[in-house]
Formats: structure tokens, sequence, C-alpha cells
């Protein structure tokens, strides 16, 4: 809970203080009086006041500045600032009277004055603190946004991440309906491997992040069960740089790139078909890439791209403005690259 007096907000409504005090004692000199009795007396009429005034945020998220009541609330503002200025100003001028610092005449003559100061000094301290409450709304609006924005991602995260296994359960459980009558021990091999892997992406699916090892090693799991299928036909190829093995990554990112170039190359194709696996460290980015060759005759039907789309999105939201992630068809190739800027490597 913060303390009224000591809010650090309140530094720019004490130093509008200063100016109030300098005219108090101005007009204290202006009537006579001597600079050390002008210099007291302000500092004794304006300091009470302003300490005052700073709890008198609470009157004005009581009534809050709103276009349909605003001719109330600038009643209710300006019956305040006589209320309490005429409440103040009686008892400072009982205060001289009863300590005879100035006669009855001295003390008239300066009431009316004082008393106008008083109502613009209230006046003055509610617009501060109604320009305060604004800023603070503002503020508590875009904190608000910016959560409702957090929220709204992670949600989308875990959105995309749901679409990724039963993506690859459908493909997978294709590949053991296209075995099971041509090679039941293949599709036996296939089941126990299909059940070592979805142990270990259920674990890794748990979590924000892994080490890019991690992540590869699923990867190499799955590229495995497809060689089940495909056997001679897909050839795996994998040169990573060691020094990005440490590298959080989010999980199960590299597996519907994988899936792709499973789908549009060795499957459309009668012969070997490369897939090759490359990460290195350059100046500014670490760098790695899946790259594929086909037979564009064989090619099937394109798809619906969202495998490619999420991916991206994963990619950029984990990684944030850092990271990019191009896709190049090539003549006979197709490759994905993605690049993350070495800082983030940690």
């Amino acid at each position: 809970m913060e303390r009224t007096w000591l809010n650090r907000n309140l530094i720019p409504y004490y130093l509008g203080w200063i100016p109030m005090a300098v005219m108090v004692a101005m007009l204290l000199l202006n009537r006579g009086n001597g600079p050390a009795f002008a210099i007291v007396v302000s500092l004794l009429f304006c300091l009470p006041m302003a300490a005052v005034g700073a709890g008198a945020r609470f009157m004005c998220r009581a009534l809050p500045l709103k276009r349909q009541r605003m001719g109330i609330v600038l009643a209710s503002v300006l019956a305040s600032g006589v209320l309490f200025s005429g409440l103040w100003n009686g008892l400072f001028m009982l205060v001289l009277r009863v300590t005879r610092l100035r006669t009855t005449d001295q003390i008239d003559a300066m009431a009316l004055e004082l008393f106008l100061l008083g109502v613009a000094a209230f006046i003055f301290t509610l617009l501060y603190h109604y320009l305060v409450e604004a800023a603070e709304q503002v503020r508590r609006a875009r904190h608000n946004e910016d959560q409702a924005l957090v929220l709204a991602g992670e949600a989308r995260l875990r959105a995309l991440r749901a679409q990724v296994n039963p993506h690859f359960l459908f493909n997978s459980l294709n590949s053991v309906a296209a075995l099971i009558g041509a090679e039941p021990a293949a599709a036996r091999e296939m089941v126990v491997r299909l059940a070592t892997f979805f142990r270990a992406t259920i674990a890794a699916g748990r979590q924000e992040s892994i080490p890019l090892a991690e992540e590869l090693a699923l990867l190499r799991n799955y590229l495995e069960i497809e060689k089940v299928r495909f056997d001679e036909r897909l050839v795996v190829e994998e040169q990573v740089d060691p020094a990005l093995l440490p590298l959080a990554w989010p999980p199960l990112l590299l597996q519907p790139l994988a899936e792709n170039a499973v789908k549009y190359g060795v499957s459309s194709s009668s012969g070997p078909v490369r897939i090759v696996l490359t990460g290195a460290l350059e100046p500014e980015y670490a760098v790695l890439s899946i790259h594929n060759n086909f037979d564009p005759a064989g090619l099937p039907p394109p798809g619906t791209g969202t495998g490619l789309a999420a991916t991206r999105e994963r990619f950029e939201r984990f990684f944030g403005e850092g990271a990019t992630m191009t896709v190049d068809a090539e003549a006979g190739g197709f490759r994905v690259t993605l690049r993350v800027q070495r800082e983030k490597l940690g």
C-alpha cells in the first residue's frame, strides 16, 4: 500500500505549491508586513493545505470525470474548494487574532485574498489528481491489453502445439495400414517405434522448451519410423554444429518440416530421396535447414499449408523478432531455413 504523502507521483504536486507560497508571501508584503513574517506565514498557510490536498485523490476517485455528469462534478469541485478554503482560512485567521500577531484591520484586509487563493489552490489540487488518475487509467488499460495479448498468444501457442501430434498420428496410422497387408513384420516394428516415439513426444510437449539436442533426437526417431516404411528410398543426412545443441528450442517444431519432406519427397518418388538436415553458426545467426529432393512429376496435390504456417508462427513467437523462417522451392529440391540471432543462444 502506497503512503499518500510519500507517493513519488506527488513530487510535481508539491513543487506546484511553491508558486502558491510565493503569491501568499507577496500578498503579505503588499499589506505592509515584513519579509520574515511574510515567509513564515506563507509556509504556515500553504504547507498544511498541501498536506491535506495530497489526500484529495480519493475524492477524484469518488467523483470520476464523465461527460454525463460533468456538471455535478464541477459543482462538487467548486463547492468543496469553497468549503475547504473557508474552513482553513477561518481557522488561520482565528489563530492570527488569538496570537495578536497583527491587528484586526490587517487580518481582515488579507482575509478575502487568502480565501480566493485557497479556493484556487484546492481546484489546482483536484485538477492535478484528476490528471494522475487519467494517467493511471491509461497505464492500467495498456497493462491489461498487454496481459490479454500475452494470454491470447499462449492460448494460440497451445492450439498450434495441439495441431502437431494429430497431424503426425494420422500420417503414421496411414503408414501402418499400408504395411499391414504387405509387410506385417514391418508394421509391427513401426507400431513399437510409434509407441516409443509418442511417449517421448508427450514428455517433450509438456515443456515450454527443450534443448535442440533433444529435438533432433525426436526427429531421428520420427525418420526411423518412416524408414521402416520406405527402407532404402529414404536417405537421411545430418550435419549440425555441436555448438547449436544446447540451444533452447520449441518442442516438435521440426517434425512437420520433416513430414513435408517425406510427403513431397519420398512418397512421390520411386528412387532414393535424400533429406539433409544442416545446422551452422554464421556471424550473426544460428541457421538450421531441412532440404529434400523430389520428382516434380510425381508430387501429390498441394495441402492446406497448415503445417508450415503453424511452424512459422510457433518459431517466431518463441524466438521473437530475431527469428525468421524461409521456404524455397528449388529446381528438384525443397528447403526450409530457420534463422535465429546468435544472441538468442544465451
